[in-house]
């Protein structure tokens, strides 16, 4: 059953943030745990439809995903990793993945993988209520008594409040930018002489894919998950 909550501003997390508690959610207790995590992955990620057929991108992300699934479930079950490759995070945070996250769990994973500057000064740094993140600037992040956060970066000896996140959900949105990051190519520049080039392939593939998403093992579940949506 998911649970709904209010989501952030600002773009960082969904308005409705549907939370579903079955989701097992880092640090993992075995390694069978990381695959269950990797498989809601792909089942979210290939029931993000807007058009009419199965994308191409979501069939791009669960190949990529199963590669990293079998690399977690070939791991000895006394000796594995309890935290998701720095991949599989990058993409369930792209794709605002609803398991059952907390703020201090969110931090202590950035923490436990090093990210940006959440690893300075290691788990002493993060509590239930408050998480702060060494560096310049330093952010501190703060529950407040009507269960909103509020996030206040220093910088020159200056504190200013930079985000209000809602609840705790909208925390865990404002912590899911970090692994986000600013993926190329959008919003960098590029070689122009080499994208002119690919264009032509890229659209010839997506002519191609067209054809390939209404063979009957897409069409099934495309048509499955549409109906379980209520778009049919």
């Amino acid at each position: 059953m998911g649970e709904k909550h209010v989501g952030l501003s600002r773009g960082t997390a969904p308005q409705e943030w549907n939370a579903v508690q079955g989701i097992p959610v880092p640090p993992f207790i075995s390694h069978l745990q990381a695959g269950e995590f990797i498989t809601a992955l792909q089942l979210f990620i290939a029931q993000l439809n807007l058009g009419e057929l199965q994308e191409l991108s979501q069939f791009a992300l669960a190949v990529a995903l199963d590669v990293e699934k079998g690399n977690a479930l070939r791991q000895d079950s006394t000796n594995f990793d309890p935290y998701p490759s720095k991949l599989v995070l990058g993409i369930a945070c792209a794709v605002r993945f609803p398991a059952p996250w907390t703020p201090e769990g969110f931090a202590t994973m950035l923490s436990a993988l090093r990210y940006g500057d959440w690893w300075r000064g290691g788990s002493e740094m993060i509590r239930k209520d408050r998480i702060m993140c060494g560096g310049d600037p330093e952010v501190l992040c703060q529950r407040q008594d009507d269960g909103g956060w509020t996030v206040a970066y220093t910088e020159r000896g200056v504190t200013r409040i930079r985000e209000r996140p809602a609840d705790d959900y909208a925390m865990v949105g404002y912590l899911m930018q970090e692994p986000v990051g600013s993926p190329f190519p959008y919003g960098w520049r590029y070689e122009e002489t080499l994208a002119v080039d690919l264009r032509g392939p890229a659209q010839t593939v997506a002519t191609e894919w067209t054809e390939h998403a209404k063979l009957p093992y897409l069409q099934s579940w495309f048509k499955e998950s549409a109906g379980a949506r209520g778009d049919q």
